[in-house]
């Protein structure tokens, strides 16, 4: 599964999990930062796993990271016989960037209760948003979560993956997504629990403190939009 974070990946991974016939791995290189020790972590899990499927995440920062190119990584993915591929993103890029900003101040990063679902607010400098240590300007960060998007959509446009969304398959229910991946993989789907709950289920003028701010920011961009809505039926990218 292929995603940018922050988008519930997560929550169809703690069903992936719960499949007796999956062994499902997450983000099986987020601490590398090597080609060769990445890849040998992958080869290593494929070789280890009893099950009849396995799976991994991948964030396209991870590759990135340890160097790897991308249509070289889905080469090796093939040679190791991973024969579905899923991605899945967040129409809103938006609110993956104020989801992210908030986790990293509060420290908590996924919520099992809906009863701890607090509003935490933050000031967001449109000129200074860190992204993996380092700052841009927050047009630009839209704009590479855009551009990783585009250019993985590119990549897989001859493959016959399963293309996701955060706000139609996961965000009403996870269950959503999950029964379509069990669809895509050809395993049946099984009933378990849902043990994560949105982490900020507030509108984004609330959240954020200087919200007149960033809405002058992003008026007359291809961006205002997500200011108000995280559906935007008119707004996919694709």
């Amino acid at each position: 599964m292929i995603h940018l974070g922050r988008c519930g990946s997560t929550a169809l991974a703690h069903h992936l999990q719960q499949h007796p016939e999956l062994k499902w791995a997450g983000e099986i290189i987020e601490h590398e930062n090597e080609k060769h020790a990445a890849l040998n972590k992958i080869n290593q899990f494929v070789t280890n796993s009893i099950r009849k499927y396995s799976g991994i995440e991948i964030k396209p920062f991870h590759l990135r990271s340890c160097r790897i190119p991308p249509q070289e990584f889905l080469d090796f993915l093939k040679k190791k016989q991973f024969s579905k591929i899923i991605f899945l993103t967040r129409k809103n890029l938006l609110r993956i960037i104020i989801s992210g900003t908030v986790s990293r101040q509060t420290k908590v990063w996924h919520i099992q209760n809906s009863n701890n679902q607090k509003l935490h607010q933050i000031y967001l400098d449109p000129n200074s948003i860190m992204v993996r240590g380092n700052f841009y300007k927050l047009l630009d960060v839209l704009s590479m979560l855009e551009k990783d998007i585009l250019d993985m959509e590119e990549l897989l446009k001859k493959q016959k993956i399963l293309r996701l969304y955060y706000e139609e398959h996961v965000s009403m229910s996870p269950v959503i997504g999950f029964k379509k991946i069990c669809e895509y993989i050809g395993v049946p789907f099984v009933e378990n629990s849902i043990s994560l709950v949105k982490t900020n289920p507030f509108p984004l003028q609330e959240i954020i403190t200087n919200f007149s701010e960033i809405k002058e920011h992003l008026d007359n961009t291809r961006f205002e939009w997500m200011l108000y809505d995280e559906t935007h039926s008119n707004k996919t990218i694709s």
